[in-house]
């Protein structure tokens, strides 16, 4: 079995991710996560999507992408913003 920071490791987020939302919210730098969010938003007709986990004492916030944002150059058409990006 796999120690369990490889599977942390696979989210792409920093173990030392400051709490709450910063001032400058990010995208995850994983494309494949944020493909799979965008295609929730996709598919749900929804302006926006995210991918979290809730643990004990968290909700750790994987991705966060629009309709809009290209994956491939991480940017956005229009006003489409990221509010939380990847959060604790």
């Amino acid at each position: 079995m796999p120690p369990r920071h490889s599977y942390l490791s696979a989210g792409s987020f920093p173990l030392d991710l400051p709490g709450g939302p910063g001032h400058e919210p990010f995208i995850n730098p994983d494309p494949t996560l944020n493909a799979l969010c965008q295609l929730g938003a996709l598919r749900l007709d929804c302006d926006r999507s995210f991918i979290s986990l809730i643990d004990r004492n968290y909700q750790w916030v994987l991705a966060e992408i629009t309709r809009s944002h290209s994956i491939r150059e991480m940017k956005w058409d229009g006003d489409d913003r990221i509010f939380l990006g990847v959060a604790r």
